[in-house]
Order: C-alpha cells, then sequence, then structure tokens
C-alpha cells in the first residue's frame, strides 16, 4: 500500500505488508480488518485464478463443480 492521495499521487513510497503486520504485533495489535479490495483479497483471487488455470491446463475440469444451494449465486467448488 503506497498511502495514494486520492486527490494525486502517492504520499510515500509503498510499505511492505508483512514488515506492517509484524510491526503492528510488536505494538500489540490483535485484530486486522481486511476490506474486499485490501492486498490480501487481490492475493486470494490471484492464487485461486491460478490454481483455476493449473486445473483447465491439466484438463481435470471434472474436478470443479458449480454450487447447488439456493443461497450459491455461480459459486464453483
Amino acid at each position: 500500500y503506497n498511502g495514494a492521495d486520492p486527490f494525486g499521487g502517492p504520499t510515500r513510497a509503498p510499505l511492505d505488508v508483512v514488515h506492517v503486520v509484524e510491526k503492528l504485533a510488536e505494538l500489540g495489535a490483535y485484530a486486522l480488518t481486511l476490506h474486499a479490495d485490501a492486498l490480501l483479497a487481490h492475493r486470494i483471487a490471484v492464487e485461486t485464478a491460478m490454481a483455476m488455470v493449473d486445473v483447465i491446463r491439466a484438463d481435470e475440469l471434472g474436478r470443479l463443480a458449480v454450487c447447488a444451494d439456493d443461497t450459491c449465486e455461480g459459486v464453483v467448488v
């Protein structure tokens, strides 16, 4: 995260996420709130997409299914 100003460019150099989390723990933080557009959420989306590509390349589409529960909306499992 580079501390971007919504009205301009970055306000500081990017921070190392691991260092930030370690520093928060050192200072006594015991919980974090992640938002949908947070770095971790982006990383999970990328890793999921890459795993899907691996399944497709391996021609193992039989491993995938669409959730059949009434509360699911096209969720691939």
